[in-house]
């Protein structure tokens, strides 16, 4: 067992053994377990399909206050950025890279905090909007963004916070809080005291009113970029009414169910990633030759 796989089970165990007697000691491990995003592993299969992808991809570096965020950038033109989600890295969205690049965009993904190259151990939906928000002002500004799962919320959080942007592509995006915290603890069988105690820290640390603000759909009312929402009816991680709800808030915004792709699949699906280029080629106003023309030069 690895280190990170190790760490992991301790902090379970201690969130599970400890809240059975006490909600604050439960709550304590049951909070090291929420924020910290577990870097368990890949399959090698999975590692060198990731390299695949990023083949003709340069490693990125951008210095923020206090950090560098780490990625990596392909191709030329108008800026796509690929947001991955909780747990993951950026090369998780590579199966996008080629299909962008080759219709004239340039490519970037990256690590959020925490996640992937860049430095941390633990991190949050507010911090990771701001880095979003951050790089694209390193980067001069973004076309569009593609994200996936907690990536998507965090993206939206971004926009309601001023990132500009003309169209996203959110695939599996969550979108309450309470549903993520329901799962997290059905995930780890953490007792009802445990999530208590740990509702009352996130409360203690961002305000009773987290709940409401981190609330995707509601924000989502308020937004008014374009948007295509992707969403698989097997996803096991987020619930597909979820999905449902969000496009039912965004004014505008377009709906894409998927079968049988579950929630990571997607990211992978030639089907899906031909619907997320046409979408973000849509807001260009630039017709494909224009694109590539200026792609090369």
């Amino acid at each position: 067992m690895n280190t990170e796989a190790l760490g992991l089970r301790l902090l379970w165990l201690g969130a599970r053994s400890f809240g059975a007697v006490s909600s604050r000691a439960g709550a304590a491990f049951a909070w090291q377990l929420w924020f910290t995003p577990w870097r368990t592993g890949t399959s090698p299969a999975a590692a060198a399909r990731e390299a695949g992808w990023l083949r003709d991809a340069t490693p990125l570096s951008i210095p923020l206050a206090g950090q560098t965020i780490h990625g990596f950038t392909a191709g030329a033109g108008p800026t796509v950025l690929l947001v991955h989600g909780w747990g993951d890295a950026g090369a998780r969205m590579g199966a996008f890279v080629a299909p962008l690049a080759e219709a004239g965009y340039r490519v970037v993904g990256i690590d959020l905090p925490a996640h992937g190259a860049t430095a941390g151990r633990t991190t949050n939906a507010y911090e990771a909007a701001g880095a979003i928000r951050a790089v694209a002002d390193a980067l001069g500004g973004l076309h569009a963004v593609i994200a996936h799962s907690m990536g998507g919320a965090e993206t939206m959080l971004a926009l309601r916070e001023g990132l500009v942007v003309r169209r996203v592509v959110l695939l599996a995006s969550a979108v309450r809080l309470e549903h993520a915290i329901g799962q997290f603890a059905a995930m780890f069988h953490l007792p009802p005291r445990t999530v208590a105690g740990l509702r009352r820290k996130i409360e203690a640390r961002f305000g009773s009113g987290v709940w409401a603000d981190l609330a995707a759909d509601a924000t989502a009312a308020n937004l008014r970029v374009p948007a295509l929402i992707v969403h698989d009816r097997d996803d096991q991680q987020v619930d597909f009414a979820d999905g449902r709800t969000l496009a039912a808030a965004w004014p505008g915004s377009r709906f894409l169910e998927t079968r049988g792709l579950g929630h990571h699949r997607l990211l992978r699906d030639a089907g899906v990633i031909e619907e997320a280029v046409a979408f973000v080629n849509a807001g260009s106003g630039m017709s494909q030759t224009t694109r590539r023309r200026l792609a090369e030069t």
